[in-house]
């Protein structure tokens, strides 16, 4: 199996107090790169939360077994649906 992506959401509010999500991934040297953002920004706090954790859901072939590195010489995975709890009920922008 190959290795766990490190991936983690948060929100960040601009100086226009709009919420959006970022989906950053953390790289062997240590640091925070983004791996996607929200283009359009979120009512509030917990929309834009719960929001970008639908989006990292979505990264996840298998939710048993979370995101994983792509290995070019595995068969594809069979895609498990459903939600993991976090983005349930997202609220509506």
């Amino acid at each position: 199996m190959s290795a766990l992506r490190h991936l983690a959401v948060t929100v960040i509010q601009s100086a226009s107090k709009a919420y959006r999500w970022c989906i950053g991934e953390l790289t062997p040297d240590g640091k925070w790169s983004a791996v996607d953002e929200q283009e359009e920004a979120a009512k509030d706090y917990s929309a834009a939360m719960a929001a970008g954790l639908v989006q990292l859901q979505g990264l996840v072939e298998d939710l048993a077994v979370g995101p994983r590195e792509e290995d070019p010489e595995a068969p594809p995975p069979k895609r498990k649906e459903g939600l993991f709890g976090f983005g349930f009920g997202v609220p509506q922008a």
